[in-house]
């Protein structure tokens, strides 16, 4: 299991600098002509999470930057926060619409739901939801440049020991280009 973990996550750390950089080139262009006509249509961005349990007590914690892509061929939206606590957190959404998803695991291994790491090396800590142990609710879903923003609350599990945490927060994520690829495959 470990090693599926740690394979896991090198895919994440490869996919999630590539968003980045594709992030960071498309930042780089026009802003004379805006995606999205709401007040929300600037360059910040955040992600809040509260955790308690495995630990943690009530640990309130704020990501100034959050982005979000969507994957068409798996046609699955993945928002990532990254804290200054050296914690990051994947929302993944089956969807490219606004509503509330129950977390849900598919066959494929794809679904709804949320991951959340912690620490690196042997000290790494890393959780995984179960299917029905909380949603996510995306409250506006911005065309690219926009932003993608809502709610999540629910328990994760930790990958080795299975202690509980239980999460909730917020994310108001700048939507990057849309990759033609699988997520989690």
């Amino acid at each position: 299991m470990k090693d599926n973990i740690q394979k896991s996550n090198k895919f994440f750390l490869i996919f999630l600098m590539a968003v980045s950089f594709i992030f960071m080139i498309s930042a780089c262009g026009d802003d004379s002509s805006p995606t999205d006509n709401d007040d929300d249509n600037n360059n910040s961005s955040s992600t809040t999470l509260s955790i308690n349990g495995d630990g943690w007590t009530n640990k309130s914690l704020t990501a100034n930057t959050s982005i979000s892509t969507y994957a068409t061929a798996s046609q699955m939206t993945v928002v990532n926060g990254v804290f200054p606590e050296d914690v990051q957190i994947l929302i993944y959404v089956k969807s490219n619409k606004t509503g509330t998803y129950n977390f849900k695991e598919e066959e494929s291994g794809q679904g709804n739901g949320i991951t959340l790491s912690t620490g690196s090396g042997d000290l790494a800590k890393f959780y995984f939801w179960k299917d029905n142990s909380g949603s996510t609710t995306i409250s506006s879903y911005g065309s690219v440049g926009g932003k993608v923003s809502g709610t999540f609350t629910g328990k994760l599990y930790n990958a080795i020991t299975d202690a509980e945490i239980t999460i909730s927060g917020s994310f108001n994520a700048v939507r990057t280009v849309d990759v033609p690829t699988n997520v989690l495959n």
